[in-house]
């Protein structure tokens, strides 16, 4: 604990100096606004116009997203976040799974754990060139181990600023249009927001975003309107308000919290919110991953919306893991005797799970398991 103590508090010290020069040199920014990508990907001769996909990765209470080009020459990638350090296995497989193996551009929207602990794991086995981050510190071993990973694996590190613009492929930029500078002590108010416009479809995309930063960007930014927004802090009450939405004015709404998460994400009055403006309401709790294809000129989802009179529904349906019985927990697809004993024998010497996520730490239950197992479960 000692070691990690010293880690953490070097860590800390690094990112404060580094954060102190580049504020004491106006430049550094400057140089920064358009950032661009010297490796060996094939430069495209003219502008995209392919199809994107942009891939809300289920990884419980946290953000994932995945923005991939599916044809054309290689494109660049771009990570948002990646769920806690729990999740960053599901990440990697994920990723493994999409025949990834460079990550172009990661963005750690803010120093929480359930965004940036599941990128550690994606540093260590991904070639991932540069890394974007808002540059506040956080007192955690999470934060520490997060830094750590970005100076052993050698990746450039830019502290994001509003005017940068990172371009995805010919014509596609990722611009960032928060934060302008730190202004609080509040993590989730610093957090990276970037909108992503392919021709006539637009993503805004808002990390943990609370109303005092969703009042700032209003005040500096005109043009708002994005068909698809990342709803803020997994839905939660505090972010989200009238005004900031009227001003995205969008058509879909994606929310990634984890089910019957102690949070109580998403708030009912963001999805009464969402609802009263007639955007369709996408939630990883409820559908899983959710990936958005555009062309550029239309976009189109897979699975239909979520719809507010479908919670009483869905929560009679699932079995607790904190309470049923042996027989009970056997109606679980995939549990059977063993797994159900496991189970039992878990939550009487932790009392009880936390998360369903938890549920991970049984003997037998693996991600594929879980993945299969987890719409039908609660705490």
């Amino acid at each position: 604990m000692k070691n990690k103590k010293i880690v953490l508090l070097i860590a800390i010290i690094a990112l404060v100096s580094f954060i102190s020069a580049c504020n004491n040199e106006k430049e550094v920014f400057a140089q920064q606004d358009d950032i661009e990508f010297e490796d060996d990907h094939v430069e495209a001769e003219q502008e995209f116009n392919g199809e994107i996909r942009t891939h809300f990765i289920d990884v419980g209470q946290g953000d994932a997203i995945l923005v991939k080009a599916i044809e054309g020459d290689d494109r660049h990638k771009m990570l948002i976040d990646a769920g806690t350090r729990s999740a960053g296995s599901q990440v990697v497989e994920y990723l493994k799974d999409l025949d990834i193996e460079k990550i172009h551009l990661a963005v750690g929207t803010h120093a929480h754990a359930d965004h940036i602990g599941g990128l550690i794991e994606v540093f260590e086995t991904f070639d991932v060139k540069k890394v974007i981050d808002p540059g506040v510190e956080h007192t955690t071993i999470t934060f520490a181990d997060y830094l750590t990973a970005i100076y052993e694996e050698e990746i450039e590190f830019i502290v994001g600023r509003a005017g940068m613009s990172v371009g995805l492929a010919e014509g596609l930029d990722f611009e960032i249009i928060h934060p302008a500078e730190p202004l609080t002590d509040n993590l989730n108010d610093e957090s990276i927001v970037g909108q992503l416009r392919y021709n006539d479809v637009g993503f805004l995309f808002t990390g943990d975003l609370e109303a005092a930063g969703e009042e700032e960007v209003l005040t500096r930014m005109d043009d708002l309107e994005n068909q698809i927004l990342k709803v803020g802090h997994h839905g939660s009450a505090t972010s989200t308000n009238q005004d900031f939405l009227a001003a995205v004015n969008p058509e879909v709404a994606v929310i990634q919290s984890g089910i019957d998460n102690s949070y109580g994400h998403p708030a009912d009055e963001v999805i009464d919110r969402l609802a009263g403006a007639e955007v369709d309401i996408y939630r990883n709790d409820y559908q899983g991953d959710v990936v958005i294809s555009t062309d550029g000129v239309d976009y189109w989802i897979e699975d239909n919306p979520y719809q507010p009179d479908q919670k009483e529904e869905k929560m009679t349906d699932k079995i607790s893991i904190n309470t049923a019985d042996y027989e009970k927990l056997q109606e679980i697809t995939g549990v059977g005797p063993a797994i159900a004993e496991n189970i039992i024998d878990y939550r009487q010497t932790r009392s009880g799970f936390n998360s369903i996520e938890e549920i991970k730490n049984i003997s037998g239950i693996g991600e594929v398991r879980f993945k299969n197992m987890k719409d039908e479960i609660k705490i």
